[in-house]
């Protein structure tokens, strides 16, 4: 988070784009929507670096009974789409949750893509796409989240692109 808030500012300071733009429009996007569902939630930039645990696991209106029980970073909650964030939650413990972070939120894997897009409100679990390389490389995410394979394909078929098959294992 303090990655892509030193990109947003740097950005906003320094309007001109460089030749290698160090923050991309998909990033700008993510960052944008995330900066939202975080003014809803009543969260800061700055509580979101901190290594704390979830309003929601202390107090505050009840999501769901996995963002209750299990003990998670607020990241996680900024995420608007519910079966997305009960796999993430699911798996707490198993998955390197900085390096999943850094997959969304930046770029993913050698081919350097931003895992995350955002092509509508920061609130409607539609409008998020994730990118065929991490849902490659987080493969759980196909058969745990069919929303998120749906919502990616069909932003995927808005470009002309192949949608994203996975075969049954």
């Amino acid at each position: 988070m303090n990655e892509l808030y030193g990109k947003a500012l740097h950005m906003i300071e320094n309007p001109v784009l460089p030749r290698n733009p160090i923050f991309s429009d998909a990033q700008f996007n993510i960052f944008r929507a995330l900066s939202i569902n975080a003014n809803m939630l009543g969260l800061t930039i700055d509580l979101l670096n901190e290594d704390l645990a979830s309003q929601f696991n202390l107090a505050g209106p009840l999501m769901s009974e996995k963002q209750r029980k299990i003990i998670h970073h607020p990241w996680i909650d900024l995420i608007p789409i519910l079966s997305l964030r009960e796999a993430l939650l699911i798996r707490a413990d198993v998955i390197d949750e900085d390096e999943l972070c850094g997959d969304f939120y930046g770029a993913c894997g050698s081919s350097q893509e931003v895992g995350v897009r955002v092509w509508g409100e920061a609130w409607d679990p539609f409008a998020y796409e994730l990118s065929e390389t991490i849902m490659r490389k987080w493969r759980w995410m196909a058969t745990d989240c069919p929303d998120v394979v749906k919502s990616s394909n069909y932003w995927r078929r808005q470009r002309g692109e192949k949608p994203i098959v996975f075969e049954i294992e």
